[in-house]
């Protein structure tokens, strides 16, 4: 059913290329480039080609037999209307990062909308950690000791307790001399705390906390209010993250020096 219903929404944007893409002339195919399935729906990814180049589009299809049709067609239609007031608000007042929706394919269950390349915004995780090389520093465990935390507000809320919306993690990334654990998450009324700590057992020889958001994102606005850790070796961390391909847009803090931001892409 969804690779059916793929089909006919790839037909309806090559037939409508040219009117969505003007000075481009018709399009010659629209391929169908990736297929990721999520809990409810498929993000598909298409290539309009033209004749010198192609563009890419994002569609957003929920899954028969995991919504009720009523409701795919309910749900969808209220998110091309909040896409198409978005960018419609973007644009007015020249800003960018917004998707332009290509179309109203919610009569079949799905959002279609241009694919911004470089903008994964998938999932944010707030983490601390250790960088390689710190290991026999001397004053390390003072550091960990006293790292410092992490105060976050997501929907302008303190998380002053644990939620489903923002679990935490038990893992943790390649070279980092600390892992993740629910031990090194702590809440108070002034928000989650992240802690780093020696372990007494385990594979690395410290402990530090995270968490990541429990859905998914692909374009918005994130924030988050955070007191780095200080020390030497520590790094306090917010970015967007997707796994396949590997990709991010990181934030970190470096606790040699906190007031310092570092950026990657």
């Amino acid at each position: 059913m969804a690779e059916n219903g793929i089909d006919a929404i790839a037909m309806e944007i090559r037939n409508s290329a040219a009117e969505w893409y003007p000075g481009k002339g018709e399009a010659r195919a629209v391929r169908v480039v990736s297929r990721t399935p999520r809990n409810g729906h498929y993000v598909y990814e298409l290539a309009v080609e033209f004749n010198q180049q192609a563009e890419r589009v994002a569609v957003k299809l929920y899954r028969a037999g995991r919504i009720a049709a009523g409701d795919a067609r309910k749900v969808a239609a209220a998110e091309y209307s909040h896409l198409r007031r978005l960018w419609e608000m973007a644009r007015e007042q020249e800003l960018e990062g917004i998707p332009r929706p290509l179309g109203d394919f919610s009569s079949r269950g799905a959002v279609a909308n241009e694919k911004l390349v470089g903008v994964p915004l998938q999932s944010m995780i707030l983490k601390a950690a250790l960088i390689p090389g710190y290991a026999e520093v001397g004053q390390l465990q003072d550091a960990a000791a006293a790292s410092g935390s992490c105060a976050v507000m997501p929907q302008s809320t303190v998380m002053t307790t644990a939620t489903p919306s923002f679990p935490g993690l038990v893992e943790t990334f390649p070279g980092n001399l600390a892992s993740f654990a629910q031990e090194g998450l702590m809440y108070d009324d002034d928000g989650a705390h992240l802690v780093i700590s020696e372990a007494a057992t385990g594979i690395r020889p410290y402990r530090s906390g995270a968490f990541a958001s429990a859905r998914f994102f692909e374009h918005g606005r994130f924030e988050a209010e955070i007191r780095a850790a200080a020390g030497s070796g520590l790094v306090t961390g917010f970015f967007l993250h997707r796994d396949a391909p590997r990709q991010e847009i990181d934030l970190e803090l470096p606790g040699d020096g906190p007031r310092r931001m570092l950026i990657n892409v």
